[in-house]
This record gives structure tokens, C-alpha cells and sequence, in this order.
């Protein structure tokens, strides 16, 4: 969830001393200010990013071979899911997609 609405501006000509400002439009997390060479701070964000590709990967493999039931679904209905069930009352369209692992499901068993 942290990086599917993510935005990078990036200042060639820092404003404020400010060379990258990362918003992540998330109520936990406020914007991350970084200032000096931009070329530098883009390679850095750009290994960083792989690092966390990679780790997002594996954890996803893992949890594929761990947890089968996650076969049945594509990694945006996985997202959608998990913002859904995060709420009191689930949609309709959620506890329809849960069907498929438990038949039946309703609010009061999801």
C-alpha cells in the first residue's frame, strides 16, 4: 500500500534547499524532504526502490506458496481486499471475491 499512489518531485534547481520531496498521500507518513546532489539522491531512491521491489517480491512468492488460497486472485484484488477488510463493514464486492475460498461469506463471518 505504501507505494501505489507515491509522487517524487524533483528540483534541479532545489527550492528551499529542497532537492526531492517523496509524498506518499498516506495519513501516517508526511512528506520526505531531501536536499543535495540530485543526481546522487536519484540513485540512491532508485537502488532503494529496488531493494524494496525485491523484498515486495520475495514476501509475495512466499506468501503465494504458504498461503494458496492467494493463487485465486490478482495482486490488485489483493490490494482491494485488503483495503476493504481493513473496514468495519466490508463492500458487497469484497465479500464476493472472499466467495471463492469460503463459500457463503457474509459481514458477520468475513
Amino acid at each position: 500500500m505504501l507505494f501505489q499512489t507515491w509522487t517524487a518531485n524533483v528540483y534541479c534547481c532545489p527550492r528551499n534547499g529542497v532537492s526531492i520531496c517523496i509524498n506518499f498521500h498516506l495519513e501516517l507518513v508526511s512528506q520526505l524532504k531531501e536536499s543535495g546532489d540530485v543526481n546522487q539522491l536519484m540513485e540512491a531512491l532508485c537502488r532503494q526502490m529496488e531493494h524494496f521491489l525485491d523484498d515486495w517480491k520475495e514476501l509475495v512468492s512466499r506468501n503465494y506458496r504458504e498461503q494458496f488460497y492467494l493463487n485465486f486472485y490478482m495482486a490488485e484484488q489483493l490490494i482491494h481486499l485488503s483495503t476493504e477488510l481493513r473496514k468495519q463493514s466490508p463492500s458487497k464486492a469484497a465479500l464476493i471475491m472472499l466467495s471463492f475460498i469460503k463459500g457463503n461469506c457474509t459481514q458477520l463471518t468475513s
